[in-house]
């Protein structure tokens, strides 16, 4: 199923758990996919499982609460990811 193609989806905390389930689903769905965490042996982990669904992925590691770093690397994925964001 292609319903999210062309649409870009940034899960935080999808290094595991329900986060990386809905990334997978994402992906599965057509969506482009960010996978982020704190972890980076977790957003490795996921975005390796994620790519089977095929599509684009890219991984943020990186704390929500770092509020210098957090806003950048949101802004550095948009930009990887062709310029948007359309999932939180």
């Amino acid at each position: 199923m292609d319903r999210l193609a062309g649409k870009v989806a940034l899960i935080t905390g999808s290094g595991r758990g329900m986060g990386k389930s809905h990334a997978k689903l994402m992906a599965k769905e057509g969506a482009g996919v960010i996978v982020h965490d704190i972890d980076a042996a977790l957003v490795e982990e996921a975005a390796a499982e994620v790519r089977q669904y095929g599509g684009k992925v890219h991984t943020i590691v990186c704390d929500v609460a770092d509020t210098d770093a957090y806003p950048k690397a949101i802004a550095a994925a948009g930009k990887a990811m062709g310029g948007h964001i359309d999932i939180l």
